[in-house]
C-alpha cells in the first residue's frame, strides 16, 4: 500500500522526457496545489532542484558534446518542433536562467555565457573549414559565409562578391567557387 501510495506521486507522466514533468511545471507555475503541506511543497522544489542540477551538470555538457561526436542530435528537428518564435523565447528564457545560475555559483555570468559562445562559434568554423574539404559541388550558406569573413578566410572584397552571387544563383554557392575565391588576391584596393 505504502508503494502503491507513493507511487502515483512519484510516477508522474514523463512521456517526453523533459527536464520537469507535468506537475512540476504546474508547481513552479502556480505554486503548492491547495490544501499540499508545507513538507509537500519543499519536497516538490527539492526533485526540481535536483533534476535541474542533473540537467545542467551532466546532460548539458553531453548533449554539447554530442553535437560534434558520436550520435549526432539534429537541431533543426529539435526547433521544427516549435513555431520559431517560440523557439527564439525558450532560447532567451534559457540564457536568463543560466546567467542568474552562473551569478547564484559566484562565477561572472557573462563570461560564462560568452565562453560557451566561442566554444561553440570554433567548432562551428571547424565543421565549415572541414566542408571546405570536401564535395566542391556541396553548397554553403550566407551565414557560412560570414563566418569565414569574420574569421579571416576571405580576402577583402570576396565576402560581398559571394553574396552576390548566392543572390544571383538563387541561394546555390558551392563550394569550389568558395575555395577560388579564398586563393584569390583581395578584389578590393
Amino acid at each position: 500500500m505504502f508503494g502503491e501510495l507513493y507511487g502515483i506521486l512519484m510516477s508522474d507522466d514523463n512521456t517526453t522526457g523533459a527536464i520537469l514533468t507535468p506537475s512540476q511545471r504546474e508547481f513552479l507555475q502556480k505554486g503548492p496545489s491547495e490544501g499540499s503541506s508545507d513538507a509537500a511543497a519543499r519536497m516538490t522544489r527539492g526533485r526540481i532542484e535536483d533534476r535541474v542540477r542533473v540537467a545542467v551538470l551532466e546532460d548539458a555538457s553531453i548533449i554539447a558534446d554530442s553535437l560534434d561526436d558520436g550520435p549526432k542530435l539534429e537541431l533543426e528537428k529539435i526547433a521544427d518542433k516549435s513555431e520559431s518564435g517560440q523557439v527564439a523565447e525558450g532560447i532567451r528564457s534559457m540564457v536568463a536562467f543560466l546567467y542568474r545560475l552562473a551569478d547564484a555559483t559566484g562565477a561572472d555570468p557573462e563570461k560564462a555565457i560568452e565562453d560557451g559562445m566561442n566554444r561553440s562559434r570554433g567548432e562551428r568554423l571547424q565543421r565549415i573549414l572541414e566542408k571546405l574539404e570536401g564535395d566542391p559541388a556541396t553548397t554553403m550558406s550566407p551565414d557560412e559565409l560570414q563566418t569565414l569573413n569574420e574569421h579571416g578566410f576571405l580576402p577583402n572584397g570576396a565576402h560581398a562578391e559571394l553574396f552576390k552571387s548566392w543572390l544571383g544563383t538563387g541561394g546555390n554557392i558551392d563550394v569550389g567557387t568558395v575555395r577560388e575565391a579564398m586563393d584569390r588576391e583581395d578584389t578590393e584596393e
